[in-house]
């Protein structure tokens, strides 16, 4: 995942739902988290989008219990998370840095 900080802050887990990104587009995947799989994903998204090459590059551990994970693009790196209420508060301090 690509994040503001590290220990990720619960402003870093917000969906584009919660910042009020892609109004008209599908409810479901604007309440979901994007992440990758690879950190050679992310280092590749990093520099396709110049906004989010600042990010830091962040991994974390979740079970099926933490929520639900899906493939949501034709990208098969590509998947989005829907955290559980119980996970996504913990959830900021999971995520360890991979790389500055």
């Amino acid at each position: 995942m690509l994040t503001r900080s590290v220990p990720a802050k619960a402003k870093d887990l917000e969906s584009a739902k919660e910042k009020g990104l892609y109004e008209g587009q599908d409810e479901c995947l604007r309440s979901g988290l994007s992440c990758g799989l690879t950190e050679v994903y992310l280092v590749e998204l990093q520099e396709a989008v110049p906004n989010l090459q600042s990010r830091l590059r962040a991994y974390a551990d979740f079970a099926p219990s933490d929520g639900v994970f899906k493939q949501t693009t034709k990208n098969p790196l590509h998947h989005t998370m829907w955290l559980f209420q119980q996970s996504l508060q913990l959830a900021p301090s999971k995520f360890l840095l991979v790389r500055s």
